[in-house]
């Protein structure tokens, strides 16, 4: 009897563990939460761009988001750790990678500079997934608008003739892009992480004297006024060949910014670092106080550009991961290298931790993308090892060619929460 009485009391608590278990990781009695999984789910199948995409449900998920976005403020407040990501432009092989090496919203924290659209073939998708997870994951996934955001940007370089290949009744079509147009009007402008690091997709604005200037911002925005902080945010460019602020010759629209300007407005806001997004790869400006951070490998198709991704860790200490274009890699395993970076300001590419406030004994070592530190090696010895391609390779996590089964078993696990 006792061992019978024994038995049955671990039943019931085996019982009892898995149903909490259940509980946790699947809500089958919310049908919103299935449908949302769901179209994480599609994107990270192999065949993720054959999916149908239904103008009923698309709407369905637009209304949510739009809902989700009126909700949040124009200045978002976020907390260290977190992944900042830049342009998109509908490369949804790149977003996957990201995932992929950085981890799932599930458990690691995201916030996205804008540009989503246009340009490459999966805008749809990658818009998709990410209003998916916004509403899955509201404290672990931000987006922010970019200047791609604008319908009369967007209707010109691909996302409307994307859409209208993607549905084939031209109303259904029409309706579901101007949806996504009006969600997209109510997007916030700009992020604060920790009140030390102002994210946002553009630049500095002359009408930018504080923080409360962008939570004054009043949405929707359909097309900014020009000459606006609300244009500025989302198209500004810094140059050093500018003092203060002038007219952005290249795009027609803004303004460009210069050093100078950078610190006095840094000063003014109380800030130490401005992350952004809007142009190529990974730059420094201003001594490292402005990072440029873009996230589509191979943007043109004369180009191979790395895409990047920024993480700030809890302490505010930064470092970078690049992000190899796949028709580049030596092999399967060398998808994206180690970044480094945490070494005294010799040149532009240089992130310091000092103005964040880290402790000194991370400013003499060098932090790769597994998270690992080591000692800081001399740059004769750094160059050698970047010349001879011999630098320890990070293991891989994401590979160009999966099989279907291994897809299946990925969607799997990213849709088991």
């Amino acid at each position: 009897m006792g061992l019978e009485s024994m038995m049955r009391q671990l039943m019931i608590q085996r019982n009892e563990k898995r149903e909490k278990q259940t509980k946790k990781i699947t809500d089958s009695a919310d049908p919103n939460r299935v449908f949302l999984k769901e179209m994480v789910h599609n994107f990270f199948q192999s065949d993720a761009s054959a999916v149908v995409h239904d103008a009923k449900q698309m709407l369905r998920l637009l209304d949510q988001l739009q809902e989700s976005m009126r909700a949040s403020p124009s200045l978002l407040e976020l907390e260290a750790p977190v992944t900042v990501c830049g342009d998109i432009h509908g490369q949804m092989m790149d977003l996957r990678r990201i995932f992929y090496i950085c981890g799932f919203p599930s458990r690691a924290r995201f916030l996205f500079l804008g540009d989503y659209v246009d340009r490459g073939a999966h805008s749809v998708e990658v818009v998709c997934v990410l209003a998916a997870m916004k509403l899955l994951f509201p404290q672990n996934v931000f987006l922010l608008r970019g200047n791609h955001e604008l319908a009369h940007i967007n209707r010109e370089y691909g996302f409307h003739e994307e859409i209208r290949h993607k549905w084939i009744d031209a109303k259904d079509g029409e309706t579901v892009y101007n949806k996504f147009n009006e969600c997209f009007s109510y997007f916030p402008l700009a992020a604060v992480i920790s009140e030390k690091i102002l994210c946002m997709h553009g630049g500095l604005s002359p009408y930018l004297n504080s923080l409360d200037d962008i939570r004054r911002v009043r949405r929707p925005i359909v097309k900014p006024a020009a000459n606006s902080l609300a244009q500025d945010m989302l198209w500004a460019d810094p140059s050093h060949s500018v003092v203060g602020f002038a007219h952005n010759e290249l795009r027609s629209v803004s303004v460009n910014f210069g050093e100078r300007e950078v610190q006095e407005r840094l000063r003014k806001l109380g800030v130490s670092k401005i992350i952004r997004a809007h142009q190529h790869g990974w730059e420094t400006f201003a001594s490292g106080t402005v990072i440029t951070v873009f996230s589509a490998c191979r943007y043109q198709e004369e180009s191979s550009n790395y895409g990047a991704v920024i993480c700030v860790k809890k302490n505010l200490g930064i470092s970078v991961t690049m992000i190899k274009p796949s028709e580049l890699e030596e092999n399967k395993s060398n998808m994206h290298d180690v970044l480094t970076v945490d070494v005294s300001a010799t040149n532009a590419k240089v992130l310091d931790y000092r103005s964040l406030g880290a402790p000194p004994h991370r400013r003499s070592r060098v932090t790769s993308v597994t998270g690992r530190s080591r000692p800081m090696m001399s740059r004769r010895s750094r160059a050698e090892i970047k010349d001879q391609r011999s630098m320890a390779k990070i293991k891989d996590q994401y590979q160009s060619k999966r099989t279907p089964r291994e897809h299946k078993l990925i969607a799997k696990r990213v849709c088991a929460w």
